[in-house]
């Protein structure tokens, strides 16, 4: 005599087997626990050794994917440049959740206020860290940028952006100062001393900082005392100054740091003299003769700063 078993018996059985063997569990990065007892969904208690390979395939198919998205990778993107488009490897995620991140490779130059859909997800705004937009032009075309999104939002944590401004000058050539006079009392005018450097910027954003950096290799034949001022565009007074030893072959070394103020084109200018002004100051070089055969070099730096 046959006899049947109820159909809710050989579905319990069932599940009872998948269940063990570990089929047909789907997952990305973003499911496993930080608590190693939680990671039971491909290794649950009594699986089925048959199970174990492909369990274990499935687990490195789960970080590769997860690895590709964020750290060796990038998802380039489609779209427009102010409607954009990825495609993650990770193929769960099905919604936006705070942490979620990802590179960018950016296949065109983004726009203004761009949004970006991820794996069809609807389309969040691309912002900075404290929620200002993107501006057209600050992820250029073929640039990469870290993605996370929180609050609603996709911020830019690392990447894109327009270069900063960076301006360098330098000469190695022998100069002489003609006894300018460049006081330590009162504000530096830019009637004092003798201009030996200028360099110009424009700043990305005006609310970064201009940090400037010069140094002056000086002969000083009279223990005079060597001193330098900077200005910047057309204003008579110094921004900043500086002096340094009575030495025979003081070395000035100057660094100040400025708000931009602006994003307009900006000069720093740098004058040179001595205190009293009664010592011929050399620069590069002894008695009209460049020092390590023109290999010494007086330069200046002037770099934006973001802040």
């Amino acid at each position: 005599m046959m006899h049947f078993r109820p159909p809710f018996k050989w579905l319990a059985l069932t599940i009872g087997l998948l269940a063990i063997s570990g089929w047909g569990i789907t997952a990305e990065i973003g499911d496993l626990s930080t608590t190693d007892a939680s990671n039971t969904a491909r290794f649950p208690e009594g699986l089925l050794a048959g199970s174990t390979n492909d369990n274990l395939r499935a687990l490195e198919g789960l970080l590769a994917r997860g690895f590709k998205d964020t750290v060796d990778g990038v998802l380039t993107t489609t779209g427009s440049s102010t409607a954009l488009n990825v495609t993650s490897n990770r193929t769960g995620t099905a919604s936006l959740y705070t942490g979620l991140s990802f590179r960018l490779f950016a296949h065109t130059t983004i726009g203004d206020a761009p949004t970006l859909t991820f794996n069809s997800v609807s389309g969040a705004r691309i912002t900075w860290p404290n929620g200002t937009a993107i501006a057209a032009g600050d992820i250029p075309q073929y640039s990469t940028a870290e993605l996370v999104f929180a609050d609603h939002k996709w911020r830019v944590t690392s990447g894109g952006g327009t270069p900063l401004a960076r301006a360098f000058t330098s000469f190695r050539t022998h100069s002489d100062l003609f006894n300018a006079t460049l006081s330590l009392s009162g504000t530096p005018t830019t009637s004092d001393g003798k201009q030996i450097m200028e360099a110009t910027i424009v700043p990305t954003n005006g609310n970064n900082n201009v940090k400037v950096t010069a140094v002056v290799h000086f002969k000083n034949p009279a223990s005079a005392i060597p001193t330098c001022a900077l200005f910047k565009d057309s204003e008579a007074n110094a921004i900043a100054a500086a002096y340094g030893s009575m030495a025979d072959y003081p070395q000035l070394m100057f660094s100040f740091e400025t708000p931009a103020g602006s994003a307009a084109s900006q000069t720093y200018k740098l004058r040179c003299g001595s205190h009293s002004g009664s010592a011929t100051l050399e620069i590069n070089g002894d008695d009209a003769t460049e020092t390590f055969n023109s290999r010494i070099a007086t330069s200046m730096v002037v770099e934006e700063v973001a802040q």
